[in-house]
């Protein structure tokens, strides 16, 4: 069972843990009808907390616009970057229109927010290590420093499992938006039957397909993987026949220089979980040490040190060169992100700036199934490094608090057509490919990937697994296992205060 099927145990058995109360900025005052935000929904509920008499402060690690402090529109440096320049094509033109009018709309709604509720907000850059040293001490002491934080799974899983979040089905009624449609926010529910981590609605994120190098693949006459994933029959044994297949000898100087595969370690690893249906830290048990966990680490096994298809990293390249690899031509598979297809220029000259591209074409597919997988029911992506939203234990009037995220998310006031306007996704769409036809395959497979997420908190607990053994033959997978279960699961219990 899953972690957020198994989490409610977690909390339960925590011993710090923070109940509102604690903050001691709480007073009981006669039931009244209070207005949410954004539903008609007004719902007879017990105010008992301070109305707020400070400004609201959102903690952050980049900095972020727009808040009280903006007077201008170009406070925010996406202004500028969405000004028309010359050279810019049309579709250029339109998503700079669009991206401007946005702007526009979420500049005007701050004195809106500002107005109805009668406060101020401020984006606080604190950093990464800043948001963590602040939800670990100042909630702790009953005083968060800000009434609202960015986090990661990594934090607010923790945070809530430990008392340190305020969970809103205390405040809101059961129609709110929150609980019904979704449309502005939803919830990440971890089965303790309360609402504390927030995440937005809208826009897209990584989702680390598989990507391999079409050209190639049809020069060895091997069909391409993404009709064997509609038929049903992309599987790891078919992952290694093309493999095999693909890792040549190319020039005949008795070196390999064509490989099936290359990429970082923990990419390969988080995947291939995936596509067999296995975890690490998904529940409050470790599940390294089981079966669906050797069949993964068994395949990268075989791949570096068996089958022999792999380019050959070493743990002192840059991850990020090592991503790139597939640029040379002579990579069959790859993770692919659209962030890797536009990092130093783009493959394909997006923006139409570079005067060249990539002489081959890139398709993303979803990664082959594993032996204990399931094509139908298996999430595809990790999501433990979305944008989630808290407000902690202890804040001053946290009807308000809430209700300024809301409006703030909604600058487009429900009008949904808005916020994903097709034109504002043009990065999304434009860098993957040459041909439109292959760029809207790509982002549907993207979409596809992104509407199936789980949570594994297995590379956000500090603990630093030795794949590079794993991947040289120094270890066997057996070995592997009992090298790190035991550090999983003492990580484990202190990130969720399980024992």
């Amino acid at each position: 069972m899953r972690l957020v099927k198994k989490i409610m145990a977690a909390a339960l058995s925590c011993t710090m843990v923070l109940g509102v109360a604690a903050c001691g900025a709480k007073e009981t005052v006669e039931p009244q009808t209070v207005v949410v935000s954004n539903g008609d929904a007004a719902a007879q509920a017990p105010d008992t907390y301070k109305r707020r008499t400070n400004d609201i402060h959102i903690g952050t690690w980049w900095v972020q616009h727009y808040d009280s402090a903006d007077t201008d529109l170009s406070d925010s440096a996406d202004w500028a970057v969405n000004q028309d320049k010359e050279g810019d094509d049309e579709a250029t033109k339109a998503a700079n229109a669009v991206n401007r009018h946005q702007l526009e709309e979420r500049f005007k709604n701050v004195k809106t927010i500002e107005n109805k509720y009668g406060v101020k907000f401020f984006w606080q850059n604190l950093t990464y290590a800043g948001v963590q040293e602040s939800i670990n001490t100042s909630i702790l002491a009953g005083a968060p420093d800000c009434d609202i934080y960015l986090t990661d799974a990594g934090m607010a899983i923790p945070a809530q499992s430990n008392g340190f979040t305020f969970d809103l089905k205390t405040i809101l009624p059961a129609d709110h938006d929150l609980f019904t449609d979704q449309v502005v926010m939803k919830y990440l529910d971890l089965g303790d039957g309360k609402a504390s981590i927030l995440i937005r609605q809208g826009g897209m994120q990584n989702t680390h397909p598989l990507a391999f190098n079409k050209q190639l693949l049809e020069e060895y006459n091997l069909e391409s993987p993404a009709d064997l994933w509609e038929k049903g029959e992309w599987t790891w044994d078919k992952f290694n026949e093309y493999m095999q297949v693909l890792t040549q000898d190319t020039d005949g100087d008795g070196q390999i220089d064509q490989y099936g595969y290359c990429g970082w370690d923990t990419d390969l690893l988080e995947e291939l979980m995936l596509s067999n249906g296995a975890n690490i830290a998904s529940t409050t048990k470790e599940q390294l040490s089981s079966s669906k966990m050797t069949e993964v680490l068994q395949q990268i096994y075989n791949m570096y040190n068996v089958d022999n298809v792999c380019f050959p990293v070493t743990n002192d390249m840059d991850s990020n060169d090592v991503r790139l690899k597939y640029r040379n031509g002579n990579i069959a598979f790859w993770m692919g992100d659209v962030w890797l297809n536009q990092q130093n220029g783009s493959d394909y000259d997006w923006e139409g700036t570079l005067g060249y591209t990539l002489p081959f074409d890139i398709i993303y597919t979803h990664w082959p199934v594993g032996p204990s997988g399931n094509q139908e029911t298996d999430p595809m992506l990790n999501n433990v490094g979305g944008e989630l939203y808290i407000i902690p234990a202890g804040v001053e009037d946290p009807l308000t608090v809430f209700n300024v995220l809301y409006d703030l998310w909604n600058w487009y006031d429900g009008d949904t057509a808005q916020r994903d306007d097709p034109a504002t996704l043009n990065w999304w769409i434009n860098a993957t490919g040459k041909t439109d036809e292959i760029r809207q395959f790509n982002f549907k497979t993207q979409q596809e990937i992104m509407a199936k997420t789980t949570v594994d908190l297995w590379n956000s607990m500090g603990v630093n697994y030795d794949l590079w053994s794993l991947m040289n033959g120094t270890v066997t997978p057996a070995q592997f296992q009992e090298m790190h279960k035991q550090e999983v699961q003492d990580a484990l219990d202190s990130t969720l205060g399980t024992k």
